[in-house]
């Protein structure tokens, strides 16, 4: 479990933020245009910045009491450019929140979150569908003296921040656009009990958290894509990072842990077995980890082991047999 981090509320604080966003996302998107875009309730002309690279676009506006950054998806066209996700901030003190927000974890690292709001009018999408559906890492906050769990969009000060704007972008869109039909349902399988006691966290270093970088939910959609190119469908759910399922029954669950530490294998194998316990039918557990282990080990384990870091990404599935006979 993330450890509480603090909300930056100090607005002079957050106009200093905005302009490193500012500048680090237009690095990023360095290609400049004019466009319309449109939003709830109208649209308007406004500077697009666009990275041919990430196939993503942005554009940002200081406004009344918000700094307002929309972002979305392809090359920029002069009309009709469509907004996938707001990241606005507040700098003003009001009583309705923006989306967005700053946030500096235990390593001093600048975090840009997202309340999970993605709807913009959009019956049916709300934030309770976004934090249930995404695949993006979560972190638990402060702000106001209440507690929350935010999703991550990026680590500004990670070198994979790009990656990861793109990867939160690309959730919005993909949640948007779901069928909710095609959801699968775990509320039951969720509540199942194993145990009356509570379960404890582990205290990371500070060294160990840095190393991590925040790439989990980066891999977690890779491996989606790769799955759904292959023609299965895939869920996710608080318990399960992955998993297929076909004829409301799931085939195959998968476990994406970022080392191959003593402590994350034998994580990673209880979560494995423990959340398949509710399933009446036997899925094939599957284990993604950075790197290859002994062989002697994987066969001990009797659970399927796939090889991918964030470097190799998608290519890595791609190119191994993920999925049993269905």
């Amino acid at each position: 479990m993330n450890k509480v981090v603090e909300v930056v509320e100090d607005f002079h604080v957050l106009e200093k933020l905005q302009k490193n966003l500012e500048k680090l996302v237009k690095r990023i998107c360095p290609v400049e245009s004019e466009g319309s875009v449109g939003y709830q309730g109208g649209s308007k002309y406004v500077t697009l910045h666009y990275s041919p690279q990430l196939n993503i676009w942005f554009s940002t506006e200081t406004g009344d009491n918000k700094y307002w950054n929309a972002f979305g998806i392809g090359k920029p066209k002069e009309k009709g450019n469509a907004i996938t996700v707001e990241i606005n901030l507040n700098f003003v003190k009001t009583s309705r929140r923006t989306a967005g927000a700053f946030a500096y974890d235990l390593n001093g690292h600048l975090l840009l979150l997202h309340r999970g709001n993605i709807g913009g009018g959009q019956k049916g999408i709300g934030k309770q569908t976004f934090l249930s559906n995404s695949r993006s890492d979560l972190i638990n906050v402060r702000y106001n003296r209440t507690l929350e769990r935010l999703c991550l969009v990026g680590d500004l000060h990670s070198k994979f921040f790009s990656i990861q704007l793109k990867n939160f972008i690309m959730e919005v869109d993909r949640i948007k656009n779901h069928s909710p039909a095609s959801y699968f349902d775990t509320q039951k399988l969720n509540s199942f009990s194993f145990t009356k006691e509570s379960f404890g966290t582990k205290s990371i270093k500070k060294s160990e958290s840095i190393e991590v970088k925040r790439t989990h939910g980066i891999v977690v959609n890779s491996l989606a894509k790769a799955l759904t190119g292959m023609g299965v469908t895939v869920g996710s759910d608080s318990n399960r990072d992955l998993f297929i399922h076909s004829k409301k029954k799931i085939r195959q669950i998968f476990e994406i842990k970022r080392s191959t530490t003593a402590y994350d294998l034998y994580t990673a194998i209880g979560q494995l077995i423990i959340y398949s316990i509710p399933i009446e039918n036997k899925p094939l557990l599957t284990l993604v980890l950075p790197c290859k282990i002994k062989e002697r080990v994987e066969a001990e384990l009797k659970i399927m082991v796939l090889a991918c870091s964030i470097m190799t990404g998608m290519r890595a599935f791609q190119s191994l047999n993920i999925l049993r006979t269905q």
